[in-house]
């Protein structure tokens, strides 16, 4: 079975896991099978006994304040763990889990990294045939202005300039003002699948 795999790149609460949840229904809807996945599934099992014994903190399962408290410490973490593996490491692990799925699409939606020869975009744009969708978001004021989300830290805005140069499709949102506001965006992308031929669906 040819699976597409698409992942999803961006800052820090950019949207990154918003927009695989509303991707993944609308494919859903399309009769497409589709699953969620992240690298950094790994990572938080790993880092579990020792952040929970240290720090009172389950990686695996925190509300969004506590994960910042352990951030450096994940991030150092995958770092050490990239750089032995030459950017291979949480790539090999997740590759393990999806070579028996069912699903017709597997969504990425953490992806972060594009500086070894085969880091995370090259698996998934050349190895796996994918493609790499980068979001950005923004706040508008009141004379029209953007403020664009700012990066969490400087390695986050060197790697992330890295992955949405390479990226096969990048776009901008606005924070959200309404319940339904992200379908445009959604619906835009899955066009994009299809006229690309990334997908098809089936008439009638």
């Amino acid at each position: 079975m040819n699976q597409l795999i698409i992942g999803i790149a961006g800052y820090a609460n950019s949207g990154k896991d918003f927009l695989s949840k509303a991707l993944e229904k609308e494919l859903r809807d399309l009769s497409i099978k589709t699953e969620t996945d992240h690298f950094a599934k790994t990572l938080k099992e790993e880092c579990r006994d020792f952040c929970i014994q240290n720090f009172s903190i389950d990686p695996t399962c925190c509300s969004r304040e506590e994960k910042e408290k352990v951030r450096d410490f994940l991030v150092g973490h995958a770092k050490t763990r990239r750089k032995i593996s030459n950017g291979t490491y949480w790539i090999d692990s997740l590759e393990n889990r999806i070579n028996n799925s069912k699903s017709e699409v597997i969504i990425i939606p953490d992806v972060r990294h594009a500086a070894y020869e085969f880091d995370e975009c090259h698996w998934i744009q050349n190895k796996k045939r994918g493609v790499v969708i980068h979001v950005s978001r923004y706040s508008q004021l009141n004379d029209g202005d953007r403020i664009f989300l700012k990066p969490a830290n400087s390695e986050e805005k060197e790697n992330d300039a890295l992955v949405k140069k390479i990226s096969d499709y990048s776009f901008c949102w606005k924070d959200f003002s309404g319940k339904n506001s992200h379908e445009p965006f959604v619906e835009k992308i899955v066009q994009w699948l299809i006229d690309t031929r990334k997908i098809s669906v089936s008439v009638g």
